[in-house]
């Protein structure tokens, strides 16, 4: 049987689709799914129980231009040595080595976790857990962590580790002389500041590295704003507002109002590296809704 650390090395590694810094959570959301399950001591999911929480997930955390697409992690974690789908050897595969969705909903297969994962795992909150957070240590950046936990109703608190580079977020206080570069908010409690934080624009579970380039100062809620993609900053240095933003109290105020507004660049002298504004821009920022 393999011990917890060859295990959690294994999902580390786990194969994820990746293209010119695209990201893919599929198979990300489909183990913290799975991992939930297994907290509740529920081994075994089916894909009619995976897919509408799938697609409600990553509509709401992945790629704006990406299509869910649950058959896929829900067949193809087969290969990374986790996963079973006891009833596979009814299913016939296509040329790409998947199966299709039609016949997925017509069957309803279940699927879990193999029985050296299951049977190591199987009441051990604190180890899943620990799965659980290297997945989103791996996928999400930091601040979005919990509230993915909260959208998959994850029933078992976690406690998450930095691993970032502890001088990244005085690097961005003195750069951007401690003010937010959205609104320019610079608060303090006693001499300490208050609710601002440190950025990264191409997120760190993304490669992106723990420098002034690749980092924004903002506001705990333009922090959160701009991981969510409600808000992003072009190639210009223009702040750009997600036209899907809604609300009715200080939404103008807080977001509208930013919109085509050039950022607060920073005093160092160095601004933020474009090829990381435009991942961000491409990977996270939620553009319009295409109509047909």
């Amino acid at each position: 049987m393999s011990s917890f650390l060859e295990i959690r090395e294994r999902f580390k590694k786990i194969r994820s689709f990746k293209k010119e810094g695209q990201r893919a959570p599929h198979k990300s959301i489909l183990l913290l799914i799975a991992l939930s399950a297994l907290q509740l001591k529920k081994r075994w999911i089916s894909f009619s129980e995976v897919e509408e929480k799938f697609i409600q997930i990553l509509n709401e955390f992945g790629p704006d231009h990406q299509s869910p697409r649950p058959e896929y992690p829900f067949w193809r974690l087969q290969n990374d040595g986790i996963w079973i789908v006891p009833e596979n050897d009814i299913f016939i595969e296509n040329s790409s080595g998947d199966v299709s969705i039609t016949k997925l909903r017509q069957i309803d297969p279940i699927a879990g976790f193999t029985d050296n994962i299951y049977n190591l795992l199987e009441g051990q909150h604190e180890l899943i857990n620990e799965l659980a957070a290297t997945i989103l240590d791996n996928t999400f950046p930091q601040s979005l962590h919990f509230e993915v936990l909260d959208a998959i109703e994850f029933p078992w608190s976690i406690t998450l580790k930095r691993r970032r580079d502890p001088n990244f977020r005085e690097l961005l206080l003195n750069a951007y002389e401690r003010r937010c570069t959205i609104c320019g908010y610079d608060g303090y409690l006693g001499s300490e500041v208050l609710g601002l934080e440190a950025a990264h624009i191409k997120w760190h579970a993304a490669g992106g590295p723990d420098s002034v380039e690749n980092g924004l100062l903002l506001c705990s809620l333009h922090h959160v704003a701009y991981d969510r993609g409600a808000i992003a900053i072009d190639k210009n240095f223009k702040i750009k507002v997600s036209e899907r933003i809604k609300g009715a109290n200080q939404i103008d105020s807080l977001f509208m109002n930013y919109s085509d507004v050039e950022m607060i660049l920073p005093a160092s002298g160095v601004p933020p590296g474009i090829e990381y504004l435009s991942w961000h821009l491409d990977q996270v920022f939620r553009k319009p809704i295409a109509t047909v």
